[in-house]
């Protein structure tokens, strides 16, 4: 929806709510209300609305201006950067991304019942080696015993230690920089949607059955929602900076087509037999089976919309309110 004289004064609304929940700046306020509330604003339009009602805000971050230390990273597939993201945790939802350093490409975007075990983020490292057929010449990761098997994969794959790296969150800075991004323009519309559900005695979080039928009800919607985040994210312009490190372009086209950037791809091509042994030392992340198999029969017999079906966050909703309350009427 683009902005007209019609609606111009809800748009002024969103952004004050906006600003005052800690959107910070122009650019940062005209993606949140492209990408949470479905209204494009030019950017001349969002400058002026910050410099209006975050006049303050704007001095200050100008004052506090730093130089980014230089990242040097050679091309495409020379550097992943994997972490996990951990904001929606406590509902249930646990992230775990990979972002290519060079590209900013986002490699792999997954919600899942854990992020901690090993066996699963090695799931999610091996299925990219599959879809890129290679690994990269290096992999930067924070400390975590969940990163042990990725760790060793990584080493044995290319015969040396260095080829995976540990090291602190702000040496990690290309993940982290979109985990600050993805905060702004989907997880805390999240946050704010579960904590409603606790206030309103809708969700016990540390109900065991409660956190089984979340998982049930939003899981695949949740997924869907990083899946369209990836392709924006992946599609979307770097625009050129005058400090810092960071190249401007479209990450998907400079992770596909180095060569306009006077680089190359730097994977490291795997073999088949290698990418089968990897995977006897991965898991799938799901959830409980036995309670997926009463869970899909309620859902069938009461004819509600399947975790497949729902493609909005009130269908999650109510798919969850429904079958939490068939769950505790059988046990009663």
């Amino acid at each position: 929806m683009s902005l007209t004289p019609g609606n111009i004064d809800r748009a002024i609304d969103i952004a004050k709510e906006e600003l005052k929940n800690g959107c910070a700046g122009g650019e940062a306020l005209r993606r949140t209300m492209m990408l949470k509330h479905q209204i494009q604003v030019p950017r001349s339009f969002a400058r002026e609305i910050v410099q209006i009602l975050d006049g303050e805000g704007v001095r200050r971050r100008k004052r506090k201006r730093l130089r980014r230390r230089q990242y040097i990273n050679k091309g495409p597939n020379y550097v992943w950067h994997i972490d996990g993201y951990d904001k929606l945790t406590p509902f249930g939802f646990p992230i775990h991304g990979c972002i290519d350093g060079f590209s900013r490409q986002i490699v792999w975007l997954k919600v899942g019942f854990t992020n901690k075990k090993p066996e699963v983020i090695a799931g999610h490292f091996v299925a990219a080696v599959e879809e890129l057929k290679g690994y990269p010449v290096r992999i930067r990761a924070d400390p975590g015993t969940e990163n042990i098997l990725v760790a060793r994969m990584q080493r044995a794959l290319a015969d040396k230690d260095s080829a995976f790296i540990y090291g602190t969150s702000t040496s990690n800075q290309r993940i982290e920089r979109f985990w600050g991004l993805l905060r702004q323009y989907k997880a805390d519309f999240w946050i704010d949607h579960f904590k409603t559900l606790i206030a309103d005695g809708l969700y016990d979080r540390d109900n065991p059955l409660e956190r089984l039928c979340m998982q049930y009800s939003y899981m695949d919607y949740l997924q869907k929602e990083l899946n369209s985040t990836k392709v924006l994210w992946n599609t979307h312009t770097i625009r050129k900076q005058h400090v810092g490190d960071v190249l401007s372009g479209v990450p998907q086209l400079m992770f596909g087509n180095p060569e306009l950037f006077e680089t190359r791809d730097y994977i490291n091509f795997c073999l088949d037999e290698e990418k089968d042994y990897l995977k006897t030392n991965t898991l799938s992340d799901s959830i409980d089976a036995d309670f997926k198999v009463v869970a899909d029969d309620i859902v069938a017999k009461n004819n509600y919309k399947t975790p497949q079906m729902v493609d909005n966050i009130d269908s999650a909703k109510n798919l969850f309110v429904n079958l939490k309350a068939k769950f505790i009427n059988q046990l009663d």
